[in-house]
């Protein structure tokens, strides 16, 4: 027979696996998130530099390629592979970087996230207001990656629902202030708000809106999770008269 101890640290571990493979899906859902955004910041570069390459192959063939052309075509062809390049950096940071508290600019972090997310939004239709003010930088010390993991998610839960709804003139707005020794972030979207009856559950493990092939209701809990466990602050969500209104506590220095 097992003693009590004994049952209860199994009981832990098993607990402490599950959340791994939580977090390690979540991890998932974001990866594909941001390959889904990468794919659309591509696409025009590479259009351009296809454009570029084919107009010079075409201007010589008809002996129609002068010197003027030829450095504006190619220096076009330059800027959007240097673009591509740092489209990848940004990936690969964001995937490698070293999970450690460091002192940040929150501004920093956030433009990091808006600049992964905002050419989907523009395919979308969906408009980002960005408000925030980069004259006073606001410092905190975090994990590194994980405020934008968060902002990410929200903003990609956002751009879902106003295209689900298919919102006009969909708006996501994002905000910054430091107030009582905290910064806090807000991401609004005009998607008409979160249902009263639902409104307390959206952080709850699995809970989703989608379908069974559109969502995972893993993106809210852990981005809660790590709003609290992690970055020892907040994360909760009220409605407007326009739409729903999630707030970011982050403790400062």
């Amino acid at each position: 027979m097992l003693r009590l101890d004994t049952t209860f640290n199994i009981c832990l571990e098993d607990g402490k696996k599950k959340e791994k493979i939580i977090y390690d899906s979540e991890k998932m859902v974001v990866i594909g998130e941001m390959i889904g955004n990468i794919a659309h910041q591509w696409r025009q570069p590479l259009t351009v530099i296809s454009a570029g390459a084919t107009g010079i192959l075409m201007q010589k063939e008809y002996n129609i390629l002068d010197d003027e052309k030829l450095e504006k075509a190619c220096n076009s062809i330059n800027e959007n592979a240097q673009y591509l390049s740092e489209t990848i950096d940004t990936f690969r940071n964001f995937i490698k970087e070293e999970k450690v508290l460091k002192e940040v600019v929150i501004q920093d972090r956030i433009n990091k996230a808006l600049g992964i997310v905002e050419t989907t939004l523009k395919s979308k239709l969906i408009t980002l207001e960005n408000n925030i003010n980069y004259d006073v930088p606001i410092k905190a010390t975090i994990v590194l990656g994980e405020l934008e993991q968060v902002i990410i998610n929200i903003i990609n839960n956002a751009k879902d629902i106003l295209v689900e709804k298919e919102t006009e003139n969909g708006t996501v707005t994002i905000n910054l202030e430091e107030k009582d020794n905290k910064a806090i972030v807000t991401i609004q979207d005009n998607a008409g708000g979160i249902p009263e009856d639902i409104i307390d559950k959206i952080f709850d493990l699995y809970f989703t809106t989608k379908g069974d092939d559109s969502g995972t209701g893993l993106g809210l809990h852990m981005s809660k999770k790590i709003m609290i466990e992690s970055i020892k602050g907040d994360l909760y969500v009220e409605n407007t008269n326009d739409g729903a209104k999630f707030f970011l506590e982050i403790p400062l220095n």
